[in-house]
C-alpha cells in the first residue's frame, strides 16, 4: 500500500511538473488552446496502467508531448495559424530533433492520433474536418448527418397525442437499434459458417 502511494505521489509530482514545462511553451509561444490539449494529454497518460513518462528525461517529455500535438494540428505549415517551427520546440527544452520527434511518433500510435483527431484537435481544425458532417453506416456506406437523420425520421410514426409518449422512439434510439440489429444478423451468419464447416468435416 505504502509502495503504491509512493507511486501515486511520483505520477502527480511529474505529472505537475510535465503541465508546467509544456504550459509555460505553449502560453508564451503558441496560445492558451494548445497548453489545455498538453493538459489533456498528460492527464490522459497518467491514468495508464503503464504512466509511459515515469521514466525519460521530462524535457524529452514535454517537448515531444507538443510536437505530436502540433503535428496532427498542421502546427508546422507555415500556411496556417498558429505556426511555428519544429526545432523551436526542441531548441527551448534543449532535447535533440530526432529524440523528440521519434517519441513524438510513440505518442500518436499510442493514443491513435491523427489529423482531425476529435480528442486533441483544435476548435478550429475540428470545424474544418471535411469529414464532420459525415457518418459511416455499418454497411460501409458514407451519408451526411443530416441525410441519415431525415431518414430515420421518415420513417418515424408520432401522432400528435403521443408526442410526450415515452415508448417513442428517438433517432438515435432507433440508429442503436438498427446497429443491433445488424450485428445480430452478422452473429447468425457466423453461426451458420461454422455449422456448414463442421457438416463438411462430419462427411
Amino acid at each position: 500500500m505504502v509502495d503504491t502511494m509512493k507511486d501515486k505521489e511520483k505520477i502527480n509530482r511529474i505529472k505537475n511538473e510535465l503541465k508546467d514545462l509544456t504550459g509555460e511553451f505553449c502560453r508564451s509561444r503558441i496560445n492558451e488552446e494548445y497548453a489545455s490539449l498538453c493538459d489533456k494529454m498528460i492527464d490522459k497518460m497518467a491514468r495508464k496502467r503503464n504512466v509511459p513518462f515515469l521514466s525519460g528525461k521530462r524535457e524529452t517529455w514535454a517537448a515531444s508531448i507538443i510536437y505530436s500535438i502540433g503535428q496532427i494540428n498542421f502546427l508546422f505549415d507555415s500556411t496556417f495559424e498558429p505556426y511555428i517551427e519544429g526545432a523551436e520546440i526542441c531548441e527551448y527544452f534543449d532535447v535533440s530533433r530526432s529524440s523528440v520527434s521519434s517519441k513524438a511518433k510513440k505518442i500518436r500510435e499510442m493514443f491513435r492520433m491523427g489529423y482531425y483527431d476529435e480528442e486533441f484537435s483544435s476548435e478550429r481544425n475540428i470545424e474544418k474536418n471535411p469529414m464532420k458532417d459525415f457518418v459511416m453506416l455499418n454497411n460501409g456506406l458514407i451519408v451526411t448527418k443530416d441525410y441519415l437523420r431525415d431518414m430515420i425520421l421518415s420513417r418515424m410514426i408520432v401522432q400528435p397525442d403521443e408526442e410526450d409518449d415515452p415508448g417513442v422512439e428517438t433517432p438515435d434510439e432507433m440508429i442503436h437499434d438498427e446497429r443491433k440489429d445488424t450485428i445480430h444478423e452478422k452473429e447468425e451468419a457466423d453461426q451458420e459458417k461454422r455449422r456448414d464447416k463442421k457438416t463438411k468435416v462430419h462427411i
